[in-house]
């Protein structure tokens, strides 16, 4: 029975997936002469692509980092937006027992802040976060 072209190049990609894994530092080797051999090209290529892609890059980076990092991040925005640490956050937090301000049922993890002040109340869950924001801080409601 004769292979179609296709078929063809599939066993071929196929058999030299499996002899890099069957064969890893023969590969290495051919990778570290031909970096060697074409050095110059290879760094101006890299350097284009960095050039060419620097907020694609600085992106990548401030995620990388906001996975690795999430107590930094978080704490950097607490301070940022409301004025306040994540030890402070979470002094409230254990002050409330991690309970809603309001409603005392659910997690309390919004904070919650006068708008024209900037001064923060206390930690809310999402509904009641999202329940005084329908009321614009009015208290009349």
């Amino acid at each position: 029975m004769a292979r179609t072209e296709q078929e063809i190049k599939d066993y071929r990609a196929r058999w030299r997936r499996e002899d890099r894994l069957r064969r890893p530092e023969h590969y290495a080797e051919l990778k570290r002469r031909s970096y060697q051999k074409n050095r110059e090209k290879t760094i101006a290529s890299v350097m284009r692509y960095q050039r060419n892609n620097a907020e694609l890059i600085a992106e990548n980076k401030r995620r990388l980092y906001r996975a690795k990092c999430p107590k930094q991040v978080k704490n950097y925005n607490l301070n940022r937006l409301y004025g306040i640490s994540l030890d402070q956050f979470e002094e409230m937090s254990k002050g409330q027992r991690g309970l809603c301000a309001i409603c005392k049922e659910r997690p309390a993890k919004h904070v919650d802040h006068c708008h024209k002040s900037g001064v923060v109340r206390a930690l809310l869950c999402a509904a009641c976060n999202a329940g005084l924001g329908q009321f614009r801080e009015n208290p009349e409601f």
